[in-house]
């Protein structure tokens, strides 16, 4: 199955991607922080955590918002936190025939389990971008639990998300090989990347001690 995706990983070096319209790196594309290079890089915690993520976000709003759909994903992102601060993105990410949608995108309520938990598998979506450095998004929090609504799905995608524990994720070239993939082939890497140094898929790794919570989120 060849598809465009709605990931948000940047990486540097050589880095073949899905098939598509557009590369996986425009997620972060509408994000302009002209003064990032003015942020000091926080130290991490005892526990090697980033400080700045706090432990639960609560019912906590957006700062800003926005979405855009292309080729039947939708993908809805908001600011948690001022642009006086490094930037921490909450992002919902759906996608048509992957995960819990054997077809079209639909309303419905899904519990973020099984593939949902895995970056390069879920339909539904659920991660948090944090800027640890002052310059990209580098630092990856995906959902592991947690219940979405997805109300309705137009232009835009409106819904809920509830009870939501999202774990720190690394991204390492460790999985399937992408070396022999041609256009027109099922792309191998699900919504991830091919690693062109090493021709292998991207894969998420866990930092389970690393975790932040959402209890009520509306989109």
């Amino acid at each position: 199955m060849c598809r465009a995706v709605s990931v948000l990983v940047l990486l540097a070096g050589c880095t073949s991607h899905p098939p598509g319209d557009r590369d996986p790196s425009a997620d972060g594309a509408p994000f302009d922080r002209a003064d990032a290079a003015v942020f000091a890089r926080p130290d991490a915690g005892p526990d090697g955590c980033l400080d700045q993520v706090p432990d639960d976000w609560g019912s906590n709003g957006a700062i800003h918002e926005s979405q855009f759909g292309i080729g039947g994903d939708y993908t809805y992102y908001a600011d948690m936190v001022p642009d006086t601060e490094m930037m921490q993105r909450l992002f919902v990410s759906l996608h048509p025939q992957m995960g819990v949608f054997t077809g079209d995108v639909v309303p419905g309520t899904y519990v973020l389990d099984g593939d949902e938990t895995d970056y390069s598998w879920c339909g539904a979506c659920v991660y948090l971008a944090v800027d640890d450095d002052g310059s990209a998004p580098s630092v990856l929090y995906m959902a592991q639990t947690g219940k979405l609504t997805v109300d309705s799905v137009d232009t835009e995608i409106h819904g809920t998300l509830e009870n939501a524990v999202l774990t720190q994720i690394d991204m390492v070239a460790s999985g399937p090989s992408c070396a022999d993939y041609q256009e027109g082939d099922p792309w191998p890497c699900g919504n991830s990347a091919c690693l062109g140094s090493t021709e292998l898929c991207e894969v998420q790794d866990l930092v389970p001690a690393c975790t932040t919570r959402f209890d009520s989120f509306s989109f």
